[in-house]
């Protein structure tokens, strides 16, 4: 994909990409080259609903996260997700994660409460 595609950056974990690229006919152009071949050298397809082109500042939701231009931050859903799951025992590895700053109160405020609950019982 780097030496082929040439793209400025690009995000990919295990099937799932997103290509950043100058200007939109550089988009249009290089989404014709994937789906090419995608299609004739490994007989895959892409998710319509996935493939999508939007600007950088507009932002993009990718594998939980929200990517801007200027920042990449751990999207609602999955903030929410992270309080549901949250655990005196898991807590450690929510650490390296880029929340933003009400998030990272609200963990630790639920893992206090979870902690003083732990010893109570």
């Amino acid at each position: 994909m780097r030496h082929i595609l040439k793209p400025q950056a690009y995000v990919r974990y295990g099937d799932d990409f997103v290509l950043f690229l100058p200007t939109r006919k550089a988009v249009y152009e290089t989404r014709k080259k994937s789906i090419q071949f995608l299609s004739e050298q490994l007989k895959l397809s892409l998710n319509p609903k996935n493939n999508i082109v939007c600007r950088g500042r507009d932002g993009l939701h990718f594998l939980g996260h929200v990517i801007t231009r200027d920042y990449c931050v751990v999207d609602k859903h999955t903030s929410k997700s992270i309080i549901d799951k949250l655990t005196v025992w898991n807590a450690a590895s929510y650490n390296s994660l880029k929340l933003v700053p009400q998030l990272k109160e609200q963990i630790n405020r639920e893992l206090i409460e979870k902690i003083l609950d732990f010893y109570r019982f």
